[in-house]
């Protein structure tokens, strides 16, 4: 639904990728930024149903190799998604210089 919904989601499903390339908890939230890992828990229980510990327990364990493709994977995804912010970013700066310019005219 809402912008920060699709924030959210795509802030766990990074979690979920740093978590199975062998990062502990701490480590991603503060990757993720958060300044307090139980800030990251609470997020991560309310997108994902569950707590990063729960879901690692879960999680089948994943060779060198795997989490080696898993981070390729997580790197291309993350370029494409900031592909797609900046261009969506400057759609809305040129909107607003537009908005603004035909305001004065």
């Amino acid at each position: 639904g809402t912008a920060i919904g699709y924030i959210h989601n795509y802030v766990i499903n990074q979690a979920k990728s740093l978590l199975m390339q062998g990062h502990n908890i701490s480590e991603t939230s503060r990757l993720l930024g958060f300044d307090f890992p139980h800030h990251f828990t609470r997020l991560f229980k309310r997108i994902a149903g569950l707590t990063p510990s729960e879901y690692l327990g879960k999680a089948p364990p994943v060779s060198p190799k795997g989490r080696e493709a898993i981070r390729k994977a997580a790197n291309t995804k993350a370029k494409l998604c900031l592909r797609v912010m900046l261009i969506i970013t400057i759609f809305f700066v040129c909107l607003y210089i537009f908005c603004t310019f035909a305001r004065i005219f």
